[in-house]
């Protein structure tokens, strides 16, 4: 199974723990930072040409990631191509703070969770609805 992974830049540590656990049984489409960016594509073509290859979309709902307009780029563009989403909260209030773009979706809690645990509940999830 393939899936993107959507945060804000400014979440990319706590990202990458979440990222580090769920390489171990899924594959990510989508990069970790910058460097992952290459200057002869525009950004938006390369995050559609990720979200093609995922099955699924894993979005770390933050506080960051609700004011990130990447974030709500990506989820409208998988929304758009009919992936399944699935908001994780990793900070911030719960799903009564969820803007229209992505309260629809069925959404899970690992705040105050270790990285560990989150990864493993994020591809319980994954694994029981594929």
């Amino acid at each position: 199974m393939t899936v993107f992974v959507s945060f804000s830049h400014d979440d990319a540590v706590a990202a990458g723990h979440i990222l580090e656990g769920l390489a171990k049984s899924v594959q990510i489409a989508g990069w970790k930072d910058d460097a992952d960016v290459t200057s002869t594509q525009a950004i938006g073509a390369q995050i559609r040409q990720k979200l093609s290859q995922a099955s699924a979309v894993i979005v770390l709902v933050s506080r960051n990631a609700l004011n990130s307009r990447w974030v709500q780029f990506e989820v409208g563009a998988a929304e758009g191509m009919g992936k399944r989403i699935i908001p994780v909260f990793i900070d911030g209030r719960g799903p009564e703070a969820l803007p229209p773009w992505l309260a629809t979706w069925k959404a899970m809690d690992v705040r105050g969770l270790s990285p560990e645990r989150a990864a493993a509940l994020i591809r319980e999830i994954l694994q029981q609805d594929s």
